[in-house]
């Protein structure tokens, strides 16, 4: 199986989220009609886990390296309730 480098690259930001307070899981998935379209689902453990990580210095830096290797545009949001 031959894996793109976008697609590794999301992989190893998924790994490196595994260690942060309050996550719980990631998903990476792979749009089949729309080449090099991705979208990552994660599951905290709370909204306020999720809104300190991303105000935080190291997702601004993944954040900042993804826009400069990997992403089309910045990182969008959506909570939904459980």
């Amino acid at each position: 199986m031959r894996f793109s480098k976008a697609k590794v690259r999301c992989s190893n930001a998924l790994e490196a989220m595994s260690g942060i307070d309050g996550h719980q899981a990631s998903y990476l998935y792979e749009d089949v009609n729309k080449a090099r379209s991705y979208l990552i689902v994660s599951e905290w453990n709370d909204a306020s886990a999720f809104q300190a990580f991303i105000g935080s210095e190291e997702f601004a830096r993944v954040t900042n390296w993804g826009q400069e290797q990997v992403l089309a545009g910045p990182p969008r949001h959506q909570i939904y309730g459980a």
